[in-house]
């Protein structure tokens, strides 16, 4: 959500026109390890019936505007970058949020009149992409084949059993500790405006810590930014209501964890030529 956010916000100030966005793709670097109370949401939904999965499986079951159908892949290359990958095990969660701030900025705009002032949405064409960074396509292939399969075994009881009895337990996990910011998670955005002669921009997002601190103080600065920047939230998260983080906090709480000093980030406008250089 942040990382395209940023991305956005970044195209709207070299566009006077109002902006519309294409394609958004984010690689995530992030260290391995599977916490139990992660291993056991994965193993109650691969409980459930299939009837009860089908919304899952919809990019933009969180929102009422209905976007462009996203493309299956198996391995991923960044535009205009040689950063591979293969499929995100948060990608399905990850890209609803991202589709909801986007439903949530074009309901406003279509339904909202602020005295001629432009309204900041996405566009309609925008869709969003999301993998995991490995060494190279291969890599990110067979990643990918694996993870379905893993997933797919998970559907079966003498898997499920063995897990929940030999597998990590809820409450235990990778350790992690504030203060600890030697390890990072790092997430590189390309997003792209619609249409003739594109814009592109690519947006590179560090956060320094484990991701449940990160977690924890992203929530922290969150409930803070309700509480004592309320004024200066975007006009959605001063209105309330079933928000995401960057339609309801926006630039905001972008501030707070920069101040934080947990989230670090550069933009920075790509060019043709910069087809295969990456920052």
């Amino acid at each position: 959500d942040l990382t395209a956010y940023l991305s956005a916000r970044a195209l709207a100030k070299r566009r006077d026109i109002e902006l519309s966005l294409g394609r958004s793709v984010t690689g995530i670097k992030v260290g391995v390890g599977l916490s139990g109370g992660t291993l056991a949401t994965f193993l109650s939904v691969s409980e459930l019936p299939p009837s009860q999965l089908e919304g899952i499986k919809d990019p933009y079951w969180l929102t009422a505007v209905k976007g462009l159908p996203p493309t299956f892949r198996l391995a991923y290359t960044l535009p205009y970058s040689k950063i591979h990958g293969g499929i995100s095990i948060m990608g399905s969660i990850n890209e609803k949020i991202v589709n909801r701030t986007w439903g949530l900025l074009e309901a406003r705009a279509q339904s909202v009149d602020d005295g001629g002032e432009s309204t900041f949405r996405y566009g309609p064409n925008f869709r969003y992409e999301e993998f995991t960074v490995l060494p190279s396509r291969i890599f990110g292939l067979i990643f990918s084949i694996g993870l379905l399969l893993g997933m797919g075994a998970m559907t079966l009881p003498p898997v499920r059993w063995f897990l929940q009895k030999f597998g990590t337990q809820p409450g235990t996990g990778p350790k992690q500790a504030f203060g600890d910011t030697k390890k990072t998670i790092q997430m590189i955005n390309v997003t792209s405006t619609d249409g003739p002669n594109p814009d592109h921009v690519k947006t590179d997002v560090t956060f320094h810590g484990e991701a449940y601190v990160i977690t924890a103080v992203t929530a922290v600065e969150s409930a803070l930014a309700i509480i004592f920047d309320h004024g200066q939230l975007p006009k959605l998260g001063q209105a309330g209501g079933i928000l995401t983080p960057m339609s309801a906090l926006g630039d905001t709480l972008v501030k707070r964890l920069l101040n934080s000093s947990y989230l670090t980030y550069e933009t920075h406008t790509l060019h043709p030529k910069d087809s295969h250089k990456t920052k």
